[in-house]
This record gives C-alpha cells, sequence and structure tokens, in this order.
C-alpha cells in the first residue's frame, strides 16, 4: 500500500528543521513511501529546495490559497497514497512512525489515525510550563487519552487520513488553520468533526506508538505566546462550534476535568517541596484557561464566521 507523506512548510527560516524531517523519513521502517514537500507561496525557499533536496521527494509550488489549509489541500491534489499523512515541518518522526500511523488502517472503518506529539526542547523546559498546556506547543498533553482508543480529533502536525474517505468528506477549510504567523488554528479537529458527521459509521483512533519529536523553539516558551496561543486556540474553536454545532464540547469537557481533579491537587501538594514551581503551573493555568475562554467568547460574537 503506497502512503505519501505531506510536509507544507513556508518560511526559510525553518530550512534546516524541514532536512532534519525529510531525513527522518528516508529512515522509515515502511515503504513505499510518497514524499510531498508544499512549499507555500515562498519562491526563495522553493528554489533553494529545488536545488537540495533529493530526485525522490516530489516537491511543489501552492501559489493558490495560501495558508497551511490551502497547502495540505495541495499536496493532497497532488498524492498517488491510499493514505495520507501529515507531518510538521520542524518534527523529526521515530522510525517506526508511518508504520504505527497506518496499522489500524487494518480496520476498514478507520478513517482518520493521529498520533504521540512529544517536546524536543531547544532550551529546557520553563518550570512554570504544566504538561496541560503541551497543546499549546503542538505537543500531546497530560490528561489525553494515553491508549490506542477512539478520539473526537488528531492533532494536525501529526496524522493521516484515508484517502477515500477525503473524497466523500472533502478538503481543509481555508478560513481555518494557520497563515503565516496568524494563529488561527484548529483545522484538522474541525475536518474530523466533519468526518463524524458525513461519516458516522467511521473511526478516527489515536496510536501512542506513531511517534514524532515536536521542536519546540525558546520563542514558544514565553509567557506572551502562551497566551496568545491560548486565545487563539479558544476564538478558533468557537468558530469550528459555530461550523458543526452538533458536536458538542465532550473533548474540552474531559479537559476540564483533568484539571480540576487532577492537576490543580498535584500542584497543592506539590507546593511544600517545590512552593515557586507549583504556584507558577497554577498561575500558567489559569491564564490559560482565562485566555482560552475570553477567546472563545469574542469567536462566539463574531458575526462575520457565522453559518
Amino acid at each position: 500500500m503506497l502512503v505519501s507523506v505531506i510536509i507544507c512548510t513556508y518560511s526559510i527560516s525553518r530550512f534546516s528543521d524541514l532536512m532534519e524531517a525529510i531525513e527522518s523519513l528516508f529512515q522509515q521502517t515502511y515503504q513505499p513511501l510518497e514524499i510531498i514537500i508544499v512549499v507555500d507561496h515562498n519562491e526563495e525557499l522553493y528554489k533553494k529546495l529545488d536545488l537540495t533536496l533529493d530526485i525522490s521527494i516530489r516537491l511543489i509550488h501552492n501559489q493558490s490559497v495560501r495558508g497551511l489549509s490551502g497547502s495540505r489541500n495541495y499536496g493532497i491534489d497532488a498524492a498517488s497514497g491510499e493514505i495520507i499523512v501529515f507531518i510538521d515541518d520542524d518534527a523529526v518522526a521515530s522510525e517506526n512512525w508511518v508504520e504505527q500511523m497506518i496499522k489500524p488502517y487494518q480496520d476498514n472503518k478507520v478513517a482518520a489515525v493521529g498520533g504521540l506529539n512529544l517536546p524536543r526542547w531547544e532550551e529546557n523546559k520553563p518550570a512554570w510550563f504544566p504538561a496541560e498546556f503541551y497543546w499549546v506547543l503542538g505537543c500531546t498533553y497530560q490528561g489525553h487519552v494515553k491508549e490506542l482508543a477512539e478520539v473526537r480529533n488528531v492533532f494536525g502536525g501529526n496524522c493521516s487520513f484515508k484517502k477515500s474517505c477525503i473524497d466523500q468528506v472533502g478538503k481543509f477549510l481555508p478560513c481555518i488553520g494557520r497563515i503565516g504567523d496568524k494563529m488561527l488554528t484548529g483545522e484538522e479537529t474541525e475536518y474530523c468533526m466533519r468526518i463524524w458527521q458525513m461519516l458516522p459509521d467511521h473511526k478516527i483512533l489515536y496510536n501512542p506508538e506513531a511517534v514524532i519529536y515536536h521542536k519546540v523553539p525558546k520563542t514558544r516558551t514565553k509567557l506572551q505566546y502562551f497566551i496568545e496561543r491560548t486565545y487563539s486556540s479558544g476564538y478558533s474553536s468557537a468558530i469550528i462550534h459555530k461550523l458543526l454545532p452538533s458536536h458538542g464540547k465532550k473533548t474540552e469537557e474531559r479537559y476540564l476535568k483533568h484539571l480540576a481533579l487532577n492537576f490543580v491537587p498535584r500542584m497543592l501538594k506539590l507546593i511544600p517541596r517545590n512552593p515557586i514551581d507549583a504556584v507558577g503551573q497554577l498561575a500558567a493555568a489559569f491564564l490559560g484557561v482565562s485566555f482560552t475562554g475570553l477567546g472563545y467568547l469574542v469567536g462566539s460574537c463574531n458575526k462575520a464566521m457565522r453559518n
């Protein structure tokens, strides 16, 4: 079975990261792979890659709809595989990543599969940063399911979709997904919710054995980024829930329940031993929930995005 692995990239500043990501694909235990690199509206980067990449890699230049969703759609149109796999341009895949990613598709009712995203810190992890908020960094957070299980949605930087299901459900929405530094996110969440709506007899699975290591640059460990990203996530969630209001908020409710029943008691127990770290993480969690809620409120009031 041919598997198409798509990497979308837009900035020449990530060139070395992209090369690492590609190298990890050459080390995969599973073959055959079709590797597709989609450059998003960047002529300089496209030309540099054209001179650098192995001839076995398919390089295409998205000059159509700008942004991550547009580039993913451009890559899907070029792909030949039965399974379409996505990995971020600043991530490195474990050697058996593709093998584990496609294993659940032995069940014909599986439409999408996501994997485990582990942080690869550029510098040491900040003591104030709660593991429950690793989703801010594009990584799997504490409180997420830990075993092979059905989930509402996958994480966009480490996921796959059956091509026959894509043909039925359609493409990613260009109005959702990052465009440059604009942090409107959650295109994979909306897409998975659309799968549930249009293919209710299918499954979306999480396989923790499909592991990637996602780079966490120093800039993403700053409080300002944390606040901006949580606000953006809340705003994006509001837009998604407007588009697909019938699918509820059970995932978010389980997450908040985990914070209340697991995270807060754990931090309170840590206070006598390490008060600075515990109070810092409690404060960060409070800010994270607050700014996510604020973003959701503002997004809910944005009439321009209503159906």
